[in-house]
């Protein structure tokens, strides 16, 4: 009895509406009026997102590691090596994420596996995946509990998933095929090939065969016929009845594991490849063979491929017969500049007569096939972001990832967006007034490389950074901008070239009698532009160099040599104040799930002195990271601890106070202004706010004791410590006078009791010298910058040697002294002008001390923000 195909009456209605548009004329596509996109709200905001910039409609979490399309193209199957993620065409709505057991890894090659629950057995090594209907599709598993197969059954539009046992056996890691209407499926055993109805597991027909080890069988899109690589030919067979309708002799060196059938929408062609060798196709009917590139089939008489010669490259749709017969699809933006990333494009797209889909970083671009047009819900932005940063002007900007072609910024305000691009090499400045590209300046004799500077309204030419020949010795670096945009800077050689905006004169800094301190990579500057970084990754031998200038000065502030030998190991940033610089370093791989030890060293950005060394691990793959972010009061610095986790580190301490998790890969991060928010780019969402002081939160204001309990939890561990000072900063009317009254100002006399007691450190008897130094090692706590400088003059040897071991025990922070930093913390969170006062009466302590040094540097953080306000 012939096996029943429910949805053969569908699927000759898309063939024959297939058969239909390929019979057009590709040349001039047909006029087809824009259906307007469903109006579908955003999913409610993550707890802790203050505001979403972009949309996060058709945004899979992961790189998939394939796509499949759903018979009329309504679903789009996105797969990762963990998750299969279910996306619906007309909306861009994810309907569904399933996830798998993490020992398992799933991958459309090699395994599958499907199930919100961690509770299946291993997978199948190989995919076969069938849509019995437009709303549903199948996967074969392995039973747990007894050698035979089960299917598990997903409803595309909620996401869910089901198991059903069938009684068809199949031991372990064998081979197993769904019809494309899930009613019988194709098992591979060794040598024989078995075809099994999935009612009732009756076995249908058996073969015995030469096969390859792990083969991929592949059934014609309406189920009649079986394609299976042999050891010496690729055979096609009747589905119904086991009988051998077609063979292709194939030479035995030539055919491998790794081999790739594919049947045309009609099953009348078959296309097969072999490992990297250029792929063939077999026309069944006339037995003739032709070389073939690697192309998407959508009709019987067309397919769809990504060209990648001519001016332009992207994706197009071919005649089969007909190769000149082209007509290209809308592109998205420049990624079509790139072969590699044309490439890698393809390799996650998927077409069908309907529609044609790919995703790169995350972003899901969705074509309509006969037409070549982005579907309207699917334009917004097509493509991740990343190095997210506030302008001057009240804006956030990100350029796209990983092309950085984009540019897009929102206004904080109100949200509106603005888009430039795309773009090929050009930098575009935080307040948005300027365009950046490298460019060869001046005629004949007097050309040079150099920068040019666009204005962004008007296309006129503003000014530039010419290089000389003399200069040019190494590649240059991309042109950057300082964080308010009136400092543009490139390095190049051993210079590094810096000119004020808009008329300012153009500065070449070196490093003086070091002509083998070179760079080509300008990491970054501070806000204003005034300390700046520059380096040279490994190069020939010469080791990683950087240097840290001051522009203003003209001077070089420090230089630092690192022995290391392999790509990508360090990521170098500078404070917004550039009074500190953080060096990220990493090692070899640590174990096979990617993880890497990561050192991150904080110094001063003048002296070189270490500030904290934080060592943690991560999982993000060196393509993705991000240099280390400061708050803008250097208290806290942001690391990708994760793929989807950004680690707030606390700087004093040396411990983690808070974590933001993203259901996406993170890309970015960036502190606001403020420091009361933290810019999130990620795979999920083009942009996200987070509230990262938690104050924006509407919640009861603390009562005296919790006001009290967070008083004794400032000396705790860095969480702990880190809601201490919310919950102060929650309760100004309790915390103002409780913190006033319990950190009085450090008294001047403070000063004089210490060079006292320096004094005392050099006399005759030993009790007196004895009492000086205990003394002292109970003032090193608040007054460690005071005994450092009598360190710096004195002369005595036991002298030094007594306040260096004093400097030594008090370098790691006590919990006395975290309370103090965290204490000034709250109060400067407060930001009243009541906070103001208790800030300017602790800063007028004694010089030195630690209560007034923090208090002084928390005044002027809140004078210069005042001042930006106003301007």
């Amino acid at each position: 009895m012939p096996t029943v195909h429910p949805d053969r009456r569908d699927f000759l209605l898309t063939g024959a509406a297939a058969l239909a548009a390929g019979n057009a004329d590709l040349t001039a596509a047909p006029v087809r009026p824009r259906v307007p996109a469903p109006v579908v709200p955003d999913p409610p905001l993550p707890v802790g997102v203050i505001a979403r910039f972009g949309s996060s409609r058709f945004r899979c979490p992961e790189d998939p590691t394939d796509l499949k399309l759903s018979p009329r193209g309504q679903f789009v199957l996105a797969f990762t090596e963990t998750t299969l993620y279910i996306f619906e065409t007309a909306t861009g709505r994810l309907t569904g994420e399933l996830a798998r057991p993490p020992a398992f890894p799933l991958s459309p090659r090699r395994s599958v596996a499907v199930c919100g629950r961690e509770l299946l057995p291993p997978p199948l090594p190989r995919l076969s995946l069938a849509f019995p209907d437009e709303d549903s599709a199948a996967f074969p598993m392995i039973s747990s509990d007894r050698a035979t197969l089960d299917v598990i059954r997903i409803d595309l539009r909620s996401g869910t998933a089901t198991r059903t046992p069938t009684r068809v056996p199949l031991p372990q890691r064998r081979c197993a095929v769904l019809s494309p209407d899930g009613t019988a499926v194709a098992v591979v055993l060794g040598d024989r090939i078995r075809f099994h109805t999935l009612s009732d597991g009756s076995l249908l027909w058996s073969v015995v065969g030469s096969i390859i080890d792990d083969p991929i069988p592949c059934f014609s899109p309406d189920g009649r016929r079986l394609a299976v690589v042999m050891t010496d030919a690729i055979v096609v067979f009747d589905a119904l009845s086991g009988s051998v309708l077609f063979r292709c002799p194939v030479a035995a060196e030539n055919i491998t594991e790794k081999a790739l059938l594919v049947f045309t929408p009609d099953g009348l062609q078959l296309r097969y490849g072999f490992d990297s060798d250029e792929p063939f196709i077999w026309n069944l009917t006339t037995g003739e063979q032709r070389s073939f590139g690697r192309p998407l089939f959508v009709g019987t008489t067309e397919f769809v491929r990504w060209a990648d010669s001519g001016e332009r490259r992207g994706l197009e749709a071919v005649r089969l017969d007909d190769e000149t017969a082209v007509r290209k699809f809308e592109s998205v933006f420049s990624f079509e500049t790139d072969r590699q990333i044309g490439r890698d494009y393809l390799r996650k797209s998927v077409a069908n007569s309907h529609v044609a889909v790919a995703i790169r970083g995350g972003a899901v671009v969705v074509w309509d096939t006969r037409t070549g047009k982005v579907l309207p819900q699917s334009i917004e932005l097509p493509c991740s972001l990343m190095s997210p940063c506030f302008g001057p002007t009240g804006r956030v900007l990100a350029r796209s990832w990983p092309e950085e072609t984009i540019w897009c910024s929102w206004d904080l305000a109100t949200g509106k967006p603005r888009r430039y691009g795309p773009w090929d090499g050009v930098g575009l400045s935080p307040d948005e007034r300027y365009e950046v590209r490298t460019a060869w300046m001046g005629m004949g004799a007097d050309q040079a490389f150099g920068v040019e500077l666009t204005d962004t309204a008007s296309r006129d030419r503003v000014c530039g950074l010419r290089i000389s020949d003399s200069i040019t010795s190494l590649r240059s670096s991309e042109p950057l901008f300082s964080g308010d945009g009136k400092l543009l800077a490139q390095a190049c050689g051993a210079y590094l070239c810096v000119r004020q905006l808009p008329g300012g004169k153009q500065q070449n800094l070196t490093p003086a009698g070091d002509d083998n301190f070179l760079f080509d990579h300008l990491i970054e500057t501070s806000y204003t532009g005034r300390m700046a970084i520059v380096g040279l990754p490994y190069y020939f031998g010469r080791g990683v160099n950087i240097c840290i200038f001051d522009t203003v000065a003209s001077k070089v502030c420090l230089r630092i040599k690192l022995d290391r030998h392999h790509n990508g190991d360090y990521k170098v940033s500078i404070s917004p104040d550039g009074t500190h610089f953080a060096l990220l370093e990493t090692t070899e791989p640590i174990d096979f799930s990617g993880a890497f030890s990561m050192n991150l060293k904080v110094s001063n950005a003048r002296t070189g002195d270490p500030v904290t060394l934080l060592v943690y691990s991560s999982d993000l793959h060196y393509e993705r990271w991000f240099p280390p972010r400061f708050s803008p009061d250097n208290r806290a610095i942001a690391v990708a601890e994760s793929r989807r986790e950004i680690a707030i580190w606390e700087v004093a301490s040396g411990a983690v106070r808070k974590r933001f998790r993203t259901r996406g890969i993170v890309t970015g991060a960036e502190f606001s202004p403020d420091g009361t928010a933290l810019a999130i780019c990620s795979y999920d969402a083009p942009l996200d706010l987070w509230d990262y002081r938690g104050l924006r939160t509407a919640r009861r204001t603390p009562d005296r004791a919790s006001v009290r309990r967070a008083w004794d939890d400032l000396t705790a561990d860095a969480a702990r410590a880190f809601a201490a000072i919310q919950t102060l900063a929650r309760a100004p009317d309790v915390a103002l006078p409780l913190l006033g009254e319990r950190l009085p100002p450090v008294a001047r006399a403070i000063a004089a009791q210490v060079r006292q007691l320096v004094a005392d450190l050099d006399a005759n008897d030993y009790p007196t010298r004895t009492r000086a130094d205990a003394a002292l090692r109970g003032l090193a706590d608040h007054a460690a910058a005071l005994i450092r400088e009598e360190y710096e003059v004195a002369t005595a040897p036991e002298v030094r040697s007594r306040l260096a071991a004093i400097l030594t025990t008090s370098s790691r922070r006590t919990p006395s002294q975290l309370r103090v930093i965290r204490a000034v913390e709250a109060i400067e969170w407060i930001g009243t002008p009541d906070a103001a006062r208790l800030l300017r009466a602790w800063a007028d302590g004694a010089p030195g001390a630690l209560l007034t040094t923090e208090a002084q540097a928390a005044l002027r953080r809140v004078k210069a923000a005042v001042k930006m306000a106003a301007n």
